[in-house]
């Protein structure tokens, strides 16, 4: 099938606070579950599990976002730590 990103303008994907790429100026990430915001990202996310690439960037489906797939280093507020 065919992989489509979400549109950070998405409703869930803004509620979210997701970003295709987490820039400081951009997005405002606190430290979690022991991980410093920078190493923060879908790919290393409970939430995500990767389906593919579009334009050789890796992107997969996020549990929380139904209109499409996010890059694997995108980042949002519901990030968990993957075990």
């Amino acid at each position: 099938c065919d992989l489509i990103l979400v549109a950070e303008t998405d409703a869930t994907a803004k509620a979210l606070g997701y970003v295709h790429v987490p820039i400081a100026s951009k997005t405002q990430r606190p430290d979690m579950q022991g991980v410093k915001a920078a190493d923060q990202i879908c790919s290393n996310c409970q939430l995500y599990t990767k389906q593919g690439e579009i334009d050789k960037a890796e992107v997969g489906k996020c549990t929380m976002i139904m209109g499409g797939s996010g890059k694997g280093k995108g980042w949002c507020k519901s990030w968990i730590k993957k075990v």
